[in-house]
């Protein structure tokens, strides 16, 4: 989720940092934005080579793979419910995609967390954000295991909505960091090239996926019953798709050398 871009800087991936080239007497390789009132640095590329371990093919892969398998693993838990509402085993099975895919995510986060460890303290925090809302789908995905529902209902519930709030708060952040590099926020810079277009596609996807389980989630602890259990798989089942198409383009990313 982190990737070097083609102006020098440093974007992509579920977590997208950059570090552009700096002008104005600014020194080159580190990019700011506004924190409190201060110009804090996002990324200091300095210590950055060819050597480091996001540039190695084998950590690309690895990183595509974790997202990949974390995005379609929730489709795949969905669909479950969704496309076999009569089989009895949909939802251990559910469970069990959702509990893959919340794996994959945790091993993501994981990932940029240790490769990144030396960042600034909002690079850090921002990952960890990320981070802490995949233990909560872990947590959330193995309280839907149907012997662990029978004990509590709450576990997988608010798992969810928790972990739900975590990731799309902290999935805002990054865009809003996506978009501030150069001066001050602005929705032009989320769209201003190819580069600033997927990158910010990276993030919006998770984004989306994580509001639609929010909404969703509450909606199946609410009102869990006829026509809205419906409604709460549509939701899920969109993000589901949209945490995939994160993924997807993360990996696109990732082969064309952004």
């Amino acid at each position: 989720r982190h990737r070097a871009t083609s102006q020098g800087g440093r974007e992509g991936g579920r977590d997208v940092v950059c570090a552009s080239p700096w002008h104005k007497g600014r020194r080159q390789g580190m990019s700011y934005t506004k924190v409190k009132g201060h110009d804090t640095p996002l990324l200091d590329k300095s210590h950055y080579d060819a050597a480091k371990p996001e540039f190695s093919p084998a950590w690309k892969v690895w990183h595509s793979i974790f997202f990949i398998v974390g995005g379609w693993s929730f489709v795949f838990g969905t669909w479950m419910l969704l496309g076999y509402p009569e089989w009895d085993g949909r939802l251990y099975y559910s469970a069990l995609w959702y509990t893959i895919g919340s794996a994959g995510f945790l091993c993501l986060d994981t990932q940029e967390a240790v490769t990144y460890a030396q960042e600034s303290k909002w690079v850090r925090m921002n990952i960890m954000c990320n981070w802490w809302g995949s233990v909560l789908y872990l947590v959330g995905s193995v309280g839907f295991f149907p012997s662990v529902y029978a004990w509590s209902d709450q576990i997988g519930i608010q798992g969810f909505i928790q972990g739900s709030f975590v990731i799309g708060l902290s999935e805002l952040w990054k865009m809003h960091r996506i978009g501030t590099v150069g001066g001050g926020f602005s929705v032009e810079r989320l769209w201003g090239s190819w580069d600033k277009k997927t990158a910010t596609l990276v993030e919006m996807g998770p984004c989306i996926g994580a509001w639609c389980f929010f909404i969703g989630t509450f909606m199946y602890w609410h009102w869990p019953r006829g026509d809205n259990y419906l409604h709460v798989l549509y939701f899920w089942l969109v993000g589901s798709f949209a945490f995939s198409m994160g993924g997807v383009v993360c990996t696109w990313r990732h082969v064309n050398g952004y």
